[in-house]
């Protein structure tokens, strides 16, 4: 049978059973999915996305994830933001979404969960164009015990601000960040407040005192303390904290209510200052590719998520450079392509298995594919974790540490041992978060880089510091 991704994931809908459960799509992007279901001031939340290969190959990439929303605390932290415009440090306005996660699942479950998915080692449920019923019942089958196992328990044990404040004195401080997502000291103070936490207080002196040693490029400082008054001035209370009603089902017209806001037209300050950022880019050898337009770009997650409709200037530049070297959804061919075939931007934990597989070829990329690398394959099975590939019409195999889905930075250091001499440019890399961007640069385009990101540290790829 052809494959007919709607029909596929309206039957996986059905074999779950998530209208019995309760459960709505919220929104839909690309190939991921977003259902919620209301649970008096909770929102619980449930995504999956499909990995497509064309029409060949259909699987769902990775387990479901699951996370807790607390509309309460959202609106309360948005009403504070829309009072004044605070940036942060990369002069970006800091925002909330009513729908933003506020609470997920530990690390050790998590890594729990993604282990019992790979030792499933479920088939595609489309496998050379053909679709597998069978499959698809018995992929159902083992997510729907997992989210018996893990994901309503999760939503029965912290489904209250209460239970949230229970975690919150449980959890070191720097810890607590791994737990509570986004604007983190602000929502765990805003939590905190609500409960009549004896620590609000003490925690609350500690914030102010922090943020303003600290807050000479953003304003942290000055948002803190107009939320610890806005809170302790009772103005909260103004809130209908129940507004954002969750319907059991969804018409057409409560499904447009939900959905995320259509994109507008990029305003023409916003065209000027990417058009301008990407000519700097381009400067320095960053060159994004041509097939997407800055409407393709608006409508990634990342885009969104690092705010970047409301940049300009050096904020803009910044996550630019980040933003380049990700992937986006490109709809002519429905596959997640390059932004740039000049910057990699490499994140230490997969969603699935770690494919070496797929960081050698991004690394040739920034090469221009100049070298000789053939049949690169990304292993992950039972008798190894790591990469096989021709080199120079040698076969290697590099066995790498298995770090559940974390990626063993060796791979790195073999792989400028292997092709260091016939490198004509420096790999680089600019650590973010848990990963960073990798560059291939000129010492010409290095020096480039410096005067355009001076605060900014380029390290040589695979060089222990």
């Amino acid at each position: 049978m052809k494959m007919n991704i709607e029909n596929i994931d309206n039957h996986l809908k059905k074999l779950i059973g998530f209208e019995s459960l309760g459960f709505y799509e919220r929104k839909k992007f690309a190939t991921s999915h977003y259902l919620i279901k209301s649970s008096h001031e909770a929102i619980f939340q449930l995504s999956y996305r499909y990995d497509q290969k064309g029409d060949q190959s259909l699987d769902l990439f990775g387990a479901f994830f699951y996370d807790i929303i607390f509309p309460a605390v959202n609106q309360i932290l948005k009403t504070v933001l829309t009072e004044d415009n605070y940036k942060d440090n990369f002069n970006s306005l800091i925002t909330v979404d009513l729908f933003e996660t506020t609470v997920i699942e530990d690390s050790d479950t998590y890594s729990l969960r993604r282990s019992l998915e790979r030792k499933a080692n479920l088939m595609p449920i489309v496998d050379g164009g053909i679709y597998y019923e069978d499959r698809l019942i018995e992929t159902c089958k083992f997510h729907k015990a997992l989210l018996d196992q893990f994901a309503f328990p999760f939503f029965e044990k912290y489904g209250s601000l209460k239970s949230v404040n229970e975690l919150i004195d449980s959890t070191p401080q720097m810890k607590i960040g791994s737990r509570i997502l986004g604007e983190m000291p602000l929502k765990k103070l805003i939590i905190m407040f609500l409960n009549n936490n004896t620590k609000y207080q003490e925690y609350k002196e500690w914030l102010l005192d922090t943020s303003e040693k600290t807050s000479e490029k953003d304003d942290f400082y000055k948002l803190t303390k107009n939320l610890t008054e806005y809170l302790e001035s009772n103005r909260y209370t103004d809130i209908h904290l129940d507004m954002i009603d969750v319907p059991t089902e969804l018409s057409k017209s409560a499904e447009i209510y939900i959905h995320s806001t259509p994109l507008l037209e990029p305003n023409p300050k916003l065209t000027e200052a990417f058009t301008k950022q990407t000519a700097i880019l381009a400067g320095i050898g960053i060159v994004l590719n041509d097939q997407f337009t800055l409407t393709n770009y608006r409508q990634d997650a990342n885009w969104k998520s690092w705010g970047m409709d409301n940049e300009d200037g050096a904020g803009l530049l910044y996550h630019l450079l980040l933003f380049a070297g990700t992937q986006v959804h490109n709809p002519l061919t429905n596959s997640y392509d390059a932004v740039s075939n000049h910057a990699y931007y490499f994140n230490a934990e997969w969603d699935g298995f770690v494919d070496y597989g797929e960081i050698l070829e991004r690394l040739n990329l920034l090469t221009g594919n100049a070298l000789p690398f053939r049949e690169i394959t990304g292993r992950f099975d039972d008798e190894m974790t790591g990469v096989t590939f021709y080199y120079k019409d040698v076969l290697f195999t590099w066995k790498m540490e298995y770090k559940d889905d974390w990626t063993d930075e060796a791979i790195f250091e073999r792989f400028i041992g292997l092709v260091n001499s016939d490198l004509t440019k420096e790999f680089y890399i600019l650590r973010e978060g848990q990963g960073g961007v990798i560059l291939y640069l000129s010492d010409l385009e290095k020096r480039a880089f410096e005067n355009i990101f001076p605060t900014r540290a380029l390290e040589l790829l695979g060089v222990e510091l």
